[in-house]
């Protein structure tokens, strides 16, 4: 099923968070509607940067790279899913990253008041400061891995599967505030998996699927007045903090996996 926009844009219902309540934020601004992007540095984040790139041409003015330790992601999984991907995006890109160790550093705010964008797209998980987005004319956005408002913070495909969850294993888009994942929603989905999936292939797969969402996102909201969005409630779900997931978390997730939960889990789903 899906749901018609006043831009015309089909928008499945699936990726509309219908618990929630709806509002609207006007779009309004002066110039053209310009892109800036903040990432990490891993190569889904590459492929994010690049996807933006891809999709909106020159509106795209601006990327920022986050320089971060490796972490999540620096596997092979994520190098066989997205590595020939990239190596072709590359090649149409019209701008390289400028790296940056902190986002909020006053060089780099004064980077982004000049370039002035309309949207600042982000995807690595870092808090911007109010004088950050404070540069934007438009709408900041992020692509967060995890089911808002149930999981925020960190990890939050590893707490998924701790929780053994995965009706709330999927991406969310939402509105950059200065709280963790808590700003209001704009597109939210579940992942597809396979019998097969590892902890690691499951997490690039939400990462995939949460870069389509911020496309469709800001492909709608370049022609429109106003965008639909849902408020998260006050203290509802869990934010989740880095050091929360122990090494006694990590053994008993993949215990599950060791032994064949997740094929069982989606076997069980498809049968309902």
């Amino acid at each position: 099923m899906t749901t018609v926009t006043k831009q015309g844009r089909k928008v499945k219902s699936d990726m509309i968070p219908s618990e929630l309540t709806p509002g609207k934020i006007k779009l309004t601004g002066e110039g053209e509607r310009t892109i800036v992007v903040f990432t990490g540095n891993q190569l889904r984040h590459d492929r994010f940067a690049l996807r933006m790139q891809h999709e909106f041409g020159h509106r795209v003015i601006g990327w920022f790279q986050v320089q971060c330790e490796a972490g999540k992601g620096e596997s092979g999984v994520e190098e066989a899913l997205f590595a020939d991907e990239v190596k072709v995006l590359r090649k149409g890109a019209h701008l390289k990253p400028v790296v940056v160790s902190d986002p909020d550093a006053h060089e780099v705010v004064d980077q982004v008041r000049e370039l002035a964008p309309f949207f600042m797209v982000t995807l690595g998980g870092a808090i911007y400061s109010e004088p950050l987005l404070q540069c934007v004319r438009g709408v900041a956005l992020n692509q967060h891995d995890g089911w808002c408002p149930e999981y925020k913070g960190a990890n939050t495909v590893d707490w998924t599967f701790y929780h053994r969850d995965i009706a709330h294993l999927g991406n969310t888009v939402h509105i950059l505030t200065s709280g963790m994942d808590a700003g209001p929603v704009v597109r939210r989905s579940s992942v597809c998996l396979v019998d097969n999936d590892t902890r690691e292939s499951c997490f690039a797969r939400v990462v995939a699927l949460g870069t389509e969402l911020m496309c469709e996102v800001v492909a709608e909201a370049l022609e429109a007045d106003e965008i639909t969005v849902y408020d998260q409630p006050c203290g509802s779900g869990c934010t989740y903090l880095n050091h929360e997931l122990t090494p006694e978390v990590i053994k008993a997730i993949d215990r599950d996996f060791q032994n064949g939960w997740l094929s069982f889990e989606l076997s069980r789903v498809r049968r309902f």
